[in-house]
Order: C-alpha cells, then structure tokens, then sequence
C-alpha cells in the first residue's frame, strides 16, 4: 500500500512539472549592430579641457519573447574592437 502512495505521488509531481514547464515556453533572436564608430566624443572634463575619445565597436545580444511575443529579457553586449584612443581636446598629441 505504501509503495502504491510513493509511484503516484512521483507521477502526480512529474505531471505537475511538465506542465509547469510548458507554460514558459519563449523564443530567442540574436542580434548584431555594428560597427560603428565615434571621433572626438566627450567622456569627461578635466578643469581646462575636456577628454575626448575616438573608438570602433560592436553590439551583440539575444532577445528572449514570452509566449505573447513580448521581449521579457534583453541581454547586450558592447565590445570595442581594436583601442579606443583618449586625449585632451586642447592638445590633441597628448593621450
């Protein structure tokens, strides 16, 4: 008898998750923007100048959608590719 109570215990609970687990089923899209680029952009100030800075980069993510089609998660990712140069806006030569 008490063997009988344990299996359908387990069954019930296994029922129970799976479809608790098809509930949330999402979709994901990826997703690239890029390269870009930026010359003389003011990231600061220093007194008398300001830091300028000139550099490439890319963004990458992944978009997850609920069942809705709603975006409920965006995951980005900006990486600069090569050096990003910084330097003062009254005297460029000195980075």
């Amino acid at each position: 008898m008490r063997h009988r109570s344990v299996v359908a215990f387990v069954v019930a609970l296994l029922l129970m998750s799976s479809a608790g687990f098809g509930q949330g089923q999402s979709r994901s899209e990826k997703y690239s923007i890029g390269p870009f680029g930026a010359t003389g952009e003011v990231v600061g100030n220093c007194g008398t100048f300001d830091v300028k800075v000139d550099y490439v980069a890319l963004i990458t993510g992944n978009l997850v959608y609920n069942k809705s089609g709603q975006v409920v998660n965006d995951v980005g990712h900006f990486r600069v590719i090569g050096e990003s140069l910084y330097y003062n806006s009254e005297n460029p030569p000195k980075l």
